[in-house]
This record gives C-alpha cells, sequence and structure tokens, in this order.
C-alpha cells in the first residue's frame, strides 16, 4: 500500500486509548501522548520517522506522518470510535469492490466486500469504510454486526434488490462514492487501520465496465490484496447480468486475465493473446515441447472412395506421460501450404500416449466415415512426393518426407499406417516402417485405415 494514501486518523492516540486506558480519553496510562514513541506499539513494532508506526518491522506503515515529532492523523480522540478489543491489521481484508457496474447505474450498483480471514466472528460494529481523505461511513456500533468466521460481508451502496442489480447486502453504506479510474478504500477500527486497497488504471490495474474488482483466494493477505497481481475482473454472472460474486466466497480467478495487459501472481507467462503455441499457453502457462513429443503415425494421401478434399485425413500419437495441447501449431509442407490449428474451444489436447486424427472434411458422411478431432484448412496430402510437417512456435516437432512408390509404399485407397512397434520419430522418417493398411480394417464407405484407433504391424519384407 502507498503509505503517503492512508491519515492515521489519530492512530497512535485511537490505539493508545484502547491498549492502555479503557474508554477514558483522560486516562494516560502514564504515557506521554505528546511523544508518539511512547507508547506500546512503538516499542513492539517500530517507529519510522518519516511514516510513523509499523505493524512490524517487516510490513508497511499503516499512516502517514509529516511530522516526526507530531502524531498522524488530523480527528481528535472524541471523533473515532473505539470498538473493543479491535483485531489485528490484516484480520479482515476487502476482498471484491464493484466500481463500475453496468447493468445499473453506479449510485445504485456500487459494493465492496469485507472476508473475514480469522478463525471466530469478527464483528464490524464501529468500524469505519474510507475512500480518499474525505469519504466516510461508519457501521453503526448500537449492535453486533458480526462475520462469520472466514465468512463474506457484503456492503452495498443500495439495499433496493431491484435497482442495485440484484444485491441482497448485510449493510448499506452511504458517503462513499468510487471511482473507475484511481481510487482507493480503507478499513478502520478504533483509528487502527486493519486493510487498504488502491487501485489507477493508469497502472497495473484494469477496472472493466460490468466487471467487479475480485480478489483470487490465493491473494487473501492483507499484502497480496495490494497488488493488481492478485486481482482479476469478475466472471460469474449476477442478478442483472453483471460479472462478480457479492455475498459469496471468491473463486480462483483460473484463465479469467489470460490475454490481457498483466502478469498476474498465478501465471507463469502473459503474451496478451490468450492463445498457446507460441510459448505462453492460453491458461498463461509457459509452454515448452520438444522434437518428437508428437509424431505422425497415419495418413490418408489418396482416397478411393471419396475425393482428396474430402477424405485426407492424418493421424498424431504423443508419445509423451503428458497431455499436449496442439492449439497455435503449424502443419506444414515447407511449400506453399500453411495451416494454422485453431481450435474453436482454445484447446485441441492429444491424451498421454493417445491419437488425435485431423482431416481437411468434418463429415462423417462426406469424408469416408472418419471421426475427426480437428478440421484443419490450407493444407493438403500430395499424391507424389510431400511433407508432413508438425511445428510448434518455430520448431519441428515430427516431419515426414513421403514418395510413395519410391522408398514409401504406394497406398490408393488405404492409409499409410506406421508399423505399431516403430512408433517413433525416428522410425517415422524411414518409409520401410510404413505399410498399406490392410482389408481387416475397412472404413464406412469402403476405403481402409485405423484413424484414432492400434495400428497394424506391418508385414515383414
Amino acid at each position: 500500500m502507498d503509505p503517503t494514501r492512508w491519515p492515521a486518523w489519530g492512530l497512535v492516540l485511537g490505539l493508545t486509548c484502547v491498549q492502555a486506558c479503557g474508554n477514558d480519553p483522560t486516562n494516560t496510562g502514564g504515557i506521554d501522548l505528546a511523544d508518539p514513541k511512547d507508547t506500546p506499539y512503538a516499542a513492539e513494532y517500530g517507529w519510522n520517522r518519516d511514516f510513523g508506526i509499523h505493524l512490524d518491522p517487516g510490513k508497511e506503515p499503516v499512516g502517514p506522518s509529516t511530522d516526526a515529532d507530531a502524531l498522524p492523523g488530523d480527528l481528535p480522540l472524541e471523533d473515532v470510535t473505539n470498538p473493543s478489543p479491535c483485531p489485528p491489521f490484516g484480520a479482515a481484508i476487502l476482498c471484491e469492490i464493484m466500481p463500475n457496474p453496468g447493468a445499473v447505474n453506479d449510485a445504485d450498483g456500487e459494493y465492496l466486500e469485507i472476508c473475514n480471514l480469522t478463525n471466530g466472528p469478527l464483528d464490524l460494529s464501529g468500524w469505519l469504510i474510507r475512500s480518499g481523505d474525505t469519504e466516510s461511513h461508519e457501521i453503526p456500533a448500537g449492535g453486533p454486526v458480526n462475520v462469520p468466521a472466514k465468512g463474506v460481508f457484503l456492503a452495498a451502496k443500495s439495499g433496493d434488490f431491484g435497482s442495485n442489480g440484484g444485491l441482497t447486502p448485510d449493510h448499506v453504506y452511504t458517503k462513499i462514492n468510487l471511482s473507475n479510474g484511481a481510487d482507493d478504500l480503507s478499513l478502520w477500527c478504533g483509528g487502527n487501520l486493519v486493510d487498504a486497497v488502491a487501485w489507477d488504471t493508469a497502472g497495473d490495474w484494469t477496472v472493466l465496465k460490468g466487471q467487479a474488482l475480485q480478489l483470487d483466494p490465493g491473494g487473501f493477505d492483507p499484502a497480496r490484496n495490494d497488488s493488481a497481481a492478485w486481482w482479476c475482473p469478475g466472471f460469474q454472472p449476477y442478478g442483472a447480468g453483471d460479472l462478480g460474486s457479492p455475498g459469496v466466497v471468491n473463486l480462483s480467478c483460473g484463465t479469467a486475465t489470460c490475454g490481457d495487459t498483466f502478469q498476474q501472481a498465478w501465471e507463469s507467462c502473459e503474451d496478451h493473446n490468450g492463445m498457446s503455441g507460441d510459448g505462453c499457453s492460453a491458461a498463461c502457462q509457459e509452454e515448452h515441447f520438444e522434437a518428437g513429443w508428437v509424431i505422425v503415425t497415419e495418413f490418408m494421401y489418396d482416397p478411393a472412395a471419396v475425393t482428396d478434399a474430402k477424405g485426407e485425413y492424418l493421424e498424431f500419437h504423443n508419445t509423451t506421460a503428458l497431455a499436449i495441447d496442439l492449439a497455435g501449431w503449424r502443419l506444414r509442407d515447407d511449400a506453399n501450404d500453411d495451416a494454422l490449428i485453431e481450435p474453436e474451444g482454445g484447446s485441441l489436447v492429444i491424451p498421454a500416449g493417445g491419437l488425435l486424427v485431423m482431416g481437411r472434411n468434418a463429415s462423417w458422411e462426406e469424408n469416408g466415415g472418419v471421426d475427426l478431432d480437428y478440421r484443419y484448412t490450407g493444407f493438403t496430402l500430395g499424391q507424389s512426393a510431400d511433407r508432413i510437417i508438425l511445428e510448434w512456435n518455430g520448431t519441428v516437432i515430427d516431419r515426414v518426407d513421403y514418395d510413395p512408390g519410391v522408398t514409401f509404399p504406394d497406398a490408393k485407397g488405404r492409409s499409410l499406417n506406421l508399423d505399431r512397434w516403430s512408433l517413433d520419430a525416428v522410425s517415422n522418417d524411414n518409409g520401410a516402417d510404413w505399410c498399406p493398411t490392410g482389408d481387416g480394417n475397412p472404413l464406412p464407405m469402403g476405403d481402409h485405415g485405423t484413424p484414432g484407433s492400434l495400428n497394424e504391424e506391418c508385414p515383414t519384407p
């Protein structure tokens, strides 16, 4: 958090009263209130001449001080509510904020969530919610306002379900207006800062219309929620159609932020395109693949029962013990053919040790009776010498140069089938390890092949 953003509101005075003198502001307990270094907190946590009290030597200060010899804050003690006891810093945090609703007006649809990180109920009565230096709302101190252990407290600008976008708040606040560009929120108890969050879209933060700022559960920490790296745009529809999770425990952000302009804490890479195949996956995780991990094991280059444009297909085998996503890879022939693999769902996974079939026509009735996992365009198989190149991010993963009738067998109306005992990237370079699919594996329209099934054992020459 930016320490200059948070006025301390009589921090030392409030803490001193709560800790040392009960509810009597005239009882200082022998502590010199003119010297903030003479407080219980100063002794335990350390005093910084620039900013004021530190919560511990490794954390940022909770309030600014423009004069090291004066108390930080600008409110007299009698104006600070002192619920007792106040929890320690970070016992509750801001975990979701809606600054820019889309389905309803800002004046009706803004909300914030407070998450209780403790193992017991937390009473928020008398707490202050602040925004900036001038906007403040006090949760009434007349009775307990409890948040269950590990629970969520929803505070909204409006309690009208029909106009607030479908919210059922635990509390309705006033006097606070959230900016869509740069703003902050802070929670205070008895003059003690409990948590604060500041966002600025000129920096790393993204505030999207109709989507809440949602804290990933991995960021449920008073230090982590200061960083945009732990927040994502809301992704669960609620009420009138905005996205967020008001009043319920946040789900993991997962891939909700992948492809934006900022690398979140759960992402190992971010290339701003949300696509796999370029070293950074569609889930924003680093990719690494090596030659031979996926190989060509069968191809129909010259169907007889249907036309080439309908019946050509390729089979690939994952030689590894890991599932591999081919989205973003390329299929080319070292000449004019070059097909980018762009599956509609964003991924095209070959299971560990599994098979995957691609072809030119996805219609079972038209392609000879072949079930495809993916239909490609921009790639054809020559009936004389040609090449099949599977490439990831500029790396050739497998390549087969075939020449029917020369070093590879002819196979009209039959797929060329890599011997089942030769399923590796070296053997599939050798035409002697390939054979036409036999009569025992007919396809529904009359050709022969084993697309998506275990290959045959080629006869011994």
